[in-house]
């Protein structure tokens, strides 16, 4: 109807809100002793996050600031899609005890998610040298 006609022609944005939601690349990472692996999560968060950071064995990683042995929440950056975020956790030199649950959590005015990513580790042929050489 040409009423109906007129709404037609309009553009019209729309705005999803909510809760963060977090998308693991992998839900387990397999990686040989002294080798370096890579823990990778996208997340949405619309309203944008407030907070972000990895934790393992009560332990907490806060992206962008390096520990003394190895392991690096690189800064969060910008995803592939409005609101979506990529945060990566180094572990520049994989250990045994490097094995796991590590858990990245995030928060926003809306809530709070998750998601773990279960590490691992295989002992290399060499193993006595690839410890060494970390």
């Amino acid at each position: 109807s040409a009423k109906l006609e007129k709404y037609r022609s309009h553009n019209v944005h729309v705005a999803v809100t909510g809760g963060p939601v977090v998308y693991p690349s992998n839900r387990t990472v397999t990686v040989a002793t002294g080798e370096r692996a890579e823990l990778a999560v996208e997340f949405c968060s619309n309203p944008p996050f407030n907070k972000a950071f990895w934790m393992t064995e009560g332990r907490v990683f806060t992206p962008g600031h390096p520990t003394p042995d190895g392991i690096l929440a690189h800064k969060i950056t910008e995803g592939s899609t409005a609101h979506c975020y990529i945060a990566v956790l180094e572990l520049s030199c994989v250990q045994p005890t490097d094995h796991g649950e590590y858990m990245f959590l995030v928060r926003s005015p809306r809530g709070v998610a998750e998601a773990s990513i279960h590490v691992n580790v295989t002992l290399a042929s060499g193993y006595l040298a690839a410890a060494r050489a970390c």
